[in-house]
């Protein structure tokens, strides 16, 4: 009997370490459009954006479904690198879609919540902004004063009318009229994006960069 026991014990520590040492993803969160009641767009070639983060620091893909009913949702992008999407075509006026966004690192799957928005009759006729490309710093790099710089974005309104938010580790600095900005870093691993944004509401995400500064 006191085998017996010994051996369900050591079953069961391996079934716990097992489970512990498995990282679940974080679901997708924080969508643009707002999934609210209130939520409206006044484009109708809008960006949809959020945010998604994995527990072991693993690439994501990302799988995004749309749709103008909650439980009956399309693929309409899959293995998006990005943390947003902008349509190609303009969606229709005062009307209500729903979207959901799969996130995968390769191994598992995590899927966000059914977030809707509305869009408004009267829409305004604007072009989204273009997705800023990161230029630098792209790889390894020395700690200090830093440069960071990513290319202009187009707009219809010209690069007055743009505003870039620069984000290193969730801290976010403004950048108003330049596509760079000079900051000092300390010593660590690092990602950092930049999002573009014009004076309609309009935005743009760039590429998420993961660097180490030595």
């Amino acid at each position: 009997m006191k085998r017996k026991n010994i051996i369900i014990g050591l079953i069961l520590l391996l079934t716990l370490s097992c489970s512990d040492n498995e990282s679940t993803n974080l679901p997708p969160e924080k969508p643009i459009p707002w999934g609210s009641a209130s939520s409206t767009c006044e484009v109708l070639r809008p960006t949809l954006s959020w945010r998604c983060s994995d527990a072991d620091d693993d690439d994501l893909m990302y799988t995004l479904k749309f749709g103008e009913s909650a439980t009956n949702l399309t693929e309409i992008a899959t293995n998006l690198k990005t943390t947003e999407f902008t349509f190609s075509e303009e969606l229709e006026k005062s009307k209500k879609y729903y979207w959901q966004v799969i996130a995968s690192d390769g191994k598992d799957e995590t899927t966000g919540d059914v977030w809707d928005f509305s869009t408004v009759g009267n829409p305004i006729i604007s072009v989204v902004p273009s997705t800023p490309i990161i230029i630098s710093p792209k790889m390894n790099t020395s700690a200090g004063n830093v440069e960071f710089t990513w290319s202009v974005v187009v707009d219809d309104k010209g690069m007055e009318n743009i505003t870039f938010i620069l984000n290193i580790n969730g801290e976010e600095t403004e950048v108003v009229g330049a596509s760079t900005k000079e900051l000092t870093v300390g010593a660590g691993e690092c990602t950092w994006f930049v999002t573009a944004y014009d004076e309609d509401g309009n935005g743009a995400e760039s590429e998420y960069i993961k660097i180490v500064f030595e």
